[in-house]
């Protein structure tokens, strides 16, 4: 303000200035604690669960009873349930489900490799986990939506970029008052 020398305009501009800069260095640090906390929860998450890809995507392929029941089991919760609360509600049957199914999820003593080799495997089984559950959501449905264009019907909702900046929207706002 005091650079403005009484100015509004150049006020105005100092401010917005101001602004973007604060604003460009909070949006980096809170990427980086957003990503911190990402893969801290991934890494508890997958090693937790026990949620080897290369064990469960090998169990999958070898067969196909499995596979064709996850589908069904998949299919079915999505049809059954219409809005989110119901299924919230029978995520529990899901889970149930799933675990009928003998998915190789869960640590046991079965689950233990015996030698150096499925060692290896299984914890880079778990670090492919870990990389692809720290990309988040929508890194996940953003390449869903353009590998199988899953995009429901209607227009395109706007983007924020498309938005006009603040420059714009603050004159206007000041101008009414």
């Amino acid at each position: 303000m005091d650079a403005a020398e009484g100015r509004l305009d150049l006020a105005r501009k100092n401010i917005e200035t101001w602004f973007d800069d604060a604003m460009d260095r909070v949006s980096g640090w809170y990427k980086q604690k957003v990503q911190a906390i990402l893969i801290g929860l991934a890494v508890g998450v997958s090693i937790g669960l026990n949620a080897d890809t290369i064990s469960i995507a090998h169990n999958l392929w070898l067969s196909p009873t499995l596979r064709q029941g996850v589908v069904t089991a998949a299919e079915s919760y999505i049809n059954e349930n219409d809005t989110l609360e119901q299924r919230e509600q029978t995520l529990d049957q899901l889970q149930r489900r799933l675990r009928n199914l003998d998915l190789p999820l869960g640590w046991s003593r079965q689950a233990l490799p015996d030698d150096f080799w499925p060692w290896v495997q299984k914890i880079i089984g778990l670090a492919i986990t870990i990389a692809a559950v720290s990309l988040g959501a929508p890194f996940w449905f953003d390449l869903l939506n353009k590998v199988a264009k899953l995009r429901a019907t209607g227009q395109v909702p706007e983007k924020t970029s498309d938005l006009p900046p603040l420059s714009r929207v603050i004159p206007i706002v000041l101008e009414e008052k």
